[in-house]
């Protein structure tokens, strides 16, 4: 055995413990960001033919405390490059975004036409959630405190789409 074979072992194994403690740490940070982070629940997606006419967008207010409504993404018309006009417009659905925020947590749903769909539900500290869905026009969202045994401590939430919007309603 030569002197520089122990030399060249221990560099071999410096290299491998740098190496694995370094792809260890990578992997720690990118699970640590998202700790903490809401997971949003999904309902199924259901696609649906574009509009025959082209519908105004929502502006994006607030109709009641704690209530919002947003456009997510608009029609979207084709301009053709040449030098013969032609009247092909595609028109993508409309989809609106709505939230709902109340002391048991906040519930945010979009509407493409008459279908609903779930984005996420947020339960605050304290409270749990529990979602139901039916079909493609009616979702339910039943927050219910964690250390409340009785009805007191739940809050009974129904969503629907009207007019292509969002609409939450409590008991």
């Amino acid at each position: 055995m030569n002197r520089r074979q122990p030399l060249i072992i221990a560099l071999i194994w410096l290299l491998t413990v740098a190496g694995a403690s370094t792809l260890t740490w990578g992997v720690i940070s990118s699970a640590g960001t998202r700790v903490g982070q809401p997971a949003p629940l999904t309902a199924g997606v259901t696609t649906s033919p574009a509009p025959a006419s082209t519908p105004s967008p929502v502006p994006s207010r607030s109709a009641e405390p704690g209530h919002s409504v947003t456009p997510s993404n608009k029609p979207t018309g084709s301009k053709p490059t040449g030098s013969k006009p032609t009247n092909t417009a595609t028109a993508s659905p409309v989809t609106i975004t709505g939230t709902w925020s109340e002391d048991p947590g906040k519930v945010t749903a979009s509407c493409t036409g008459t279908v609903i769909a779930l984005i996420a539900v947020v339960p605050t500290l304290g409270y749990k959630a529990q979602v139901g869905k039916d079909g493609t026009k009616a979702l339910t969202v039943e927050f219910e405190q964690t250390d409340s045994h009785t009805e007191e401590g739940e809050t009974h939430l129904s969503i629907s789409c009207e007019d292509g919007k969002p609409v939450f309603r409590h008991d």
